[in-house]
C-alpha cells in the first residue's frame, strides 16, 4: 500500500477532480440509451441479454471517452 499512498500523494489535484469525474460520469445511471437497454432486457433470451449488457456498457464507455476529450480540450 506504501506505493499507493505515494502515486495518489504526488497527483494533481485538477487531475484528480478530472478522473473522479469521469468515474462519475461512467457510473452515471440516467442516460436515456441505456435506461432503453435495461428496460428490454426482461423480454429477451438469456443469451440477448448478455448482449444488452455490453451494449450498455459500450454506451457508457463512448460517453465518458467523449466527456474526457472534452475535459482534455478545456486545457
Amino acid at each position: 500500500m506504501e506505493g499507493l499512498s505515494e502515486l495518489l500523494g504526488s497527483a494533481d489535484p485538477a487531475t484528480m477532480g478530472k478522473l473522479l469525474g469521469l468515474l462519475g460520469e461512467y457510473t452515471r445511471d440516467d442516460d436515456r440509451r441505456v435506461l432503453f437497454l435495461k428496460a428490454l432486457k426482461p423480454y429477451l433470451r438469456p443469451e440477448r441479454a448478455g448482449k444488452i449488457e455490453r451494449a450498455g456498457q459500450l454506451v457508457r464507455l463512448a460517453r465518458t471517452a467523449g466527456k474526457a476529450l472534452e475535459s482534455w480540450n478545456e486545457k
